[in-house]
């Protein structure tokens, strides 16, 4: 085994297996001549999914006993994303642009 090969070896022992999502450079605008290149975050069945059972994990929580407006909206964000994942939606993963950074 070559050099590089162990250390790309090493390199992905080492990786926490954490679900990641899928970032893509995309062209968007020009503003006074200055090329903007925004990020685009690809979100699939499987993270929407896992995005649901955290909402509702937190609507849930103890936590949010104090806030019940804010708990009834993760509950029902929660059963949204859940309803639309039941019925096939969506078909291919959503782009969505992260202008956060």
């Amino acid at each position: 085994m070559t050099v590089a090969g162990a250390a790309s070896t090493l390199n992905r022992q080492r990786r926490p297996h954490t679900t990641a999502l899928t970032v893509v450079q995309g062209l968007t605008t020009t503003t006074n001549q200055e090329l903007v290149i925004m990020a685009v975050i690809q979100i699939s069945r499987i993270e929407i999914a896992a995005l649901a059972e955290r909402l509702m994990a937190r609507a849930e929580s103890r936590l949010m006993n104090g806030t019940p407006e804010l708990q009834r909206d993760l509950r029902v964000a929660a059963i949204v994303l859940q309803a639309a994942l039941s019925i096939g939606f969506p078909v291919r993963p959503i782009e969505i642009a992260n202008d956060h950074g």
